[in-house]
């Protein structure tokens, strides 16, 4: 449990946009590489400043009118990072505590996610107050039926080397 609580920290307390397409993590990152590429941003430093003179981002749209944001990665090897914009087509827009309680929930009990199995994970894991009801179309109910339609859990904020 300690180390999926640390695992769930990771995806910090705002909220975010995950990518619901079609596309797969390949697609995506082939369309932007492609991007960069043609716009000959090949090389690390003329990413870089191509990157800080968009005001540290810049919005692209890949093939299924998805929009990613790209911007400078942490790690200087890995100097590309991208995710989805915000509201972008193709995303679910998730708060924080929302995403961690549904992934808590479903590592552990697997399909079988209902109220009490998400304020065990809520309280035991994530430190978090219980939910009283879960109403369709309102925050983990309008998710959960997403959560199950996914064979696994994907993150969409990645850092990729060009090459």
């Amino acid at each position: 449990m300690t180390i999926l609580k640390s695992y769930l920290q990771t995806i910090g307390d705002s909220q975010m946009d995950l990518y619901t397409g079609a596309l797969s993590i390949a697609q995506i990152s082939g369309d932007i590489l492609n991007f960069i590429n043609t716009t000959l941003l090949i090389d690390k430093g003329s990413y870089i400043k191509y990157i800080h003179e968009h005001n540290d981002h810049y919005k692209i749209t890949i093939l299924d009118g998805s929009e990613w944001i790209l911007r400078e990665g942490l790690d200087s090897e890995r100097y590309i990072h991208f995710h989805p914009a915000r509201y972008s087509p193709n995303t679910i827009r998730i708060k924080a505590n929302t995403l961690k309680s549904l992934i808590a929930a479903h590592i552990i009990h697997k399909n079988h996610v209902g109220l009490p199995e998400i304020n065990q994970v809520r309280s035991e894991i994530l430190q978090l107050a219980p939910l009283k009801q879960l109403s369709p179309d309102i925050g983990i109910s309008k998710h959960l039926l997403l959560l199950h339609s996914f064979s696994s859990i994907a993150t969409t904020d990645y850092e990729i080397t060009a090459v």
